[in-house]
């Protein structure tokens, strides 16, 4: 069974889909996990093959939650959906741990050349390095679905180039969908 594990509510980006927009109803859940850790581990334990799975607003603002969790909680397989930006701040010995990373990373931003000096692949392009983060640490055989522009199938530039190599020689791309504006 798949346990879901609403984190918080809680998210740093203002996304029109997202329940952290003002006026969006009340919800009839706590904004925070309010429930004791040992009970839930007493309640995920009775399934023999439990995978969890950690949702939210951006599930990583309750990484305290996420990682006293992972700590305590035996699961076969774990899994995320993240916007990505605190990514950087999960621990090495966690982000290996997750089987699925469901991502929407941020992109069109610049990153600082002193930020891109930490990929190997350079290039100011935020999705592109956080697409190199999940290629990095994702846990050997586990799988990720990566939200990225459209044009990063098209693009000439030397990163876009590098990381579509990366992607067919070092990863088991399985799947590309383009989604255009018209496919509505």
């Amino acid at each position: 069974m798949i346990f879901n594990i609403i984190l918080t509510h809680r998210c740093q980006k203002n996304c029109l889909y997202c329940q952290n927009q003002e006026g969006y109803p009340d919800v009839p859940f706590p904004l925070e996990i309010s429930y004791a850790l040992e009970d839930l581990k007493n309640f995920i334990s009775k399934d023999p093959h439990p995978a969890v799975a950690f949702y939210g607003g951006e599930p990583l603002m309750g990484m305290e939650w996420m990682e006293r969790i992972m700590d305590t909680i035996r699961a076969e397989k774990w899994v995320i959906q993240t916007n990505a930006q605190l990514l950087r701040e999960v621990g090495t010995a966690y982000l290996q741990r997750f089987d699925v990373i469901l991502a929407n990373p941020p992109f069109g931003g610049k990153e600082r050349k002193e930020i891109q000096q930490n990929f190997p692949i350079k290039t100011g392009e935020t999705a592109f390095l956080f697409l190199q983060h999940f290629i990095k640490y994702l846990k050997a055989g586990g799988r990720a679905a990566v939200v990225i522009k459209n044009t990063f199938l098209s693009n000439t530039d030397n990163a876009s180039i590098a990381l579509r190599k990366e992607l067919l020689e070092s990863c088991n791309l399985h799947t590309c969908l383009l989604y255009t504006s018209d496919a509505a």
